[in-house]
């Protein structure tokens, strides 16, 4: 017997079978409602495409509601094991997007632009499925049968036509046992950085928007959290300012952008390119171009990082990245930025971008990491939202941004507030260095799993020297 050859993926195990995708499905795929207005705000909860690209796993978690018939729900309720795919996207790489439901606390429906799958627990497992389509093997699957009009897209009947391999039940949960242990530790990362995020932005919101430890003073209070931290160094006093921050602490100034970041040439910069790099002029190995898709929750994505030649790079010295820097993105969503770390130092500032470096020590200025929270803050992003131009798409200038407001304390203020959350940041991007270790490995082990190219105690072993 000839073994089986599968594009995309090579020669299958002999012990494997292949078959589509609809044939291992309960009832098809299905597309997901459309409900007007007057029916969203209550009822069951609702998968939209937020939820789907940033839960791969997707738990019982906050949602969205919307009102359903009975027969809305008998057709359009979740289960745990059902695999969700986005129908479109404006980024050609984001429509085939593959979730999985592991679990589900009420009854739950999902969107129009996202096709649901139920696998049959007798023929594949799930989280095997799942496995697949995330695969190098998966995404060249759904690259056969993705179409770009307007926005990329695919289709419910071209998804059950995708030609799967399949080895016995058996071997699907064995592989699922290996790669589950990955994505747990992943997704455990993820947490508890979320949980110090959420630490360092609770302390930023007490001092520099709610004025917490002034106004404990103000009440006769002992200032709990922070008398460590920040000992004395608040006012008593709160003051009139002549700006949209109203009462402000007796000291405090209020400021702009433009008088916090260093003069000459380390102010806001546009990246350099514009239309002179081209797609030939990117390299896979060389020195890595932020570009604004690698803009995300005050930090850099890696996930396809552009790379120029460092002999290209060396004239454009000037737009090199060091760390402390904060970038935008001129078009789109202009109102996120992400702060540069160590391992973005010598990178460069790519087309689309803005480059903001804060001023030196000793010149006048804030710390990075005040800026950055500061400009993450729900005002200060409506504030360079609203103020973006362009008909179609908003856009970012260096105008623009030189005349964001800031409230600046006294120095001591906020490098009390850096001594705090340094360590906090140091410890979030260990935490997203393991995980792209930790994902590296499991795209490898599962392109060799598939493939039969590994065994499984290799692999089992593999996973247990990374966790």
């Amino acid at each position: 017997m000839t073994n089986l050859r599968l594009d995309g993926f090579g020669v299958l195990p002999r012990h494997w079978s292949l078959v589509t995708f609809g044939d291992v499905l309960i009832g098809g795929v299905r597309n997901g409602i459309y409900k007007p207005k007057e029916f969203h705000g209550r009822g069951s909860k609702i998968v939209n495409m937020g939820e789907l690209f940033a839960n791969p796993r997707l738990h019982a978690i906050a949602m969205r509601r919307v009102e359903l018939s009975p027969q809305e729900i008998e057709k359009s309720s979740l289960l745990p094991g059902d695999l969700l795919f986005a129908r479109r996207s404006l980024v050609a790489e984001g429509a085939g997007k593959c979730s999985i439901v592991l679990s589900v606390d009420e009854n739950t429906t999902f969107e129009s632009s996202i096709i649901r799958a139920r696998p049959d627990p007798a023929l594949a497992d799930s989280q095997f499925l799942y496995s697949l389509f995330n695969s190098a093997y998966g995404q060249h699957a759904l690259g056969t049968i993705r179409r770009q009009v307007a926005v990329a897209g695919i289709t419910g009947a071209d998804l059950v036509r995708l030609p799967i391999p399949l080895p016995p039940i058996n071997e699907q949960r064995a592989v699922v046992s290996i790669i589950d242990a990955l994505e747990s530790k992943i997704e455990l990362n993820q947490q508890t950085t979320k949980m110090l995020e959420a630490v360092a932005q609770a302390l930023f919101k007490s001092w520099f928007v709610d004025f917490d430890p002034v106004r404990a003073k103000l009440d006769g209070r002992v200032v709990k959290c922070d008398a460590d931290l920040a000992g004395g160094l608040f006012p008593n006093k709160l003051i009139a300012s002549n700006s949209e921050f109203g009462q402000i602490p007796q000291g405090w100034q209020v400021s702009h952008l433009a008088e916090v970041v260093s003069l000459g040439r380390g102010d806001i910069q546009t990246g350099p390119f514009g239309s002179q790099l081209h797609a030939h002029d990117y390299v896979t190995s060389g020195v890595p171009v932020i570009m604004p898709t690698n803009i995300s929750n005050r930090r850099i994505v890696t996930d396809r990082i552009a790379r120029v030649d460092p002999h290209h790079a060396e004239r454009l010295g000037r737009y090199r990245i060091q760390s402390g820097d904060l970038v935008y993105s001129r078009r789109g969503d202009v109102e996120k930025h992400a702060l540069t770390g160590p391992e973005e130092d010598g990178w460069l500032c790519g087309t689309g971008c803005l480059r903001i470096r804060p001023a030196a020590a000793g010149q006048r200025g804030v710390s990075s990491q005040f800026l950055s929270f500061w400009l993450d803050l729900p005002t200060s992003r409506e504030w360079i939202a609203a103020r973006a131009v362009g008909a179609t798409m908003p856009n970012l200038n260096t105008s623009i941004l030189s005349e964001a407001p800031v409230l600046l304390p006294p120095p001591p203020v906020y490098e009390a507030f850096e001594r705090f959350v340094i360590p906090l940041d140091a410890q979030i991007r260990n935490f997203r260095v393991e995980n792209e270790d930790l994902s590296e490995l499991r795209n490898i082990l599962l392109t060799r799993l598939f493939s039969g190219e590994l065994r499984m105690r290799d692999n089992e072993r593999r996973v247990e020297a990374a966790i």
